[in-house]
């Protein structure tokens, strides 16, 4: 067997998505949230442009997680606090 060499700097941390908050009109981004190994979590506000590019960038690697059926996607059982609540 061949170890397989991560093609990630160390920078990146391991992370599962937590949750995506509904589009905020006031401040026009979105918010999207996190979870660390570590058990800390992340809650990033994109702007819609981000999260444009976001799509577009993964867009070539969903073949690699697709799901015939919707419910089948694994979800989180926890909410997602405010924007405003640091880390």
């Amino acid at each position: 067997m061949t170890d397989v060499k991560s093609r990630l700097p160390a920078s990146y941390k391991p992370a599962e998505w937590r949750c995506t908050m509904p589009f905020d009109a006031a401040s026009g981004r979105v918010g999207i949230g996190f979870n660390l190994q570590e058990g800390q979590t992340v809650r990033l506000a994109l702007s819609v442009q981000a999260i444009r590019d976001v799509i577009e960038t993964l867009q070539p690697y969903l073949h690699l997680c697709h799901s015939d059926i919707s419910s089948e996607i694994p979800s989180s059982d926890v909410s997602c606090p405010p924007l405003s609540e640091n880390v």
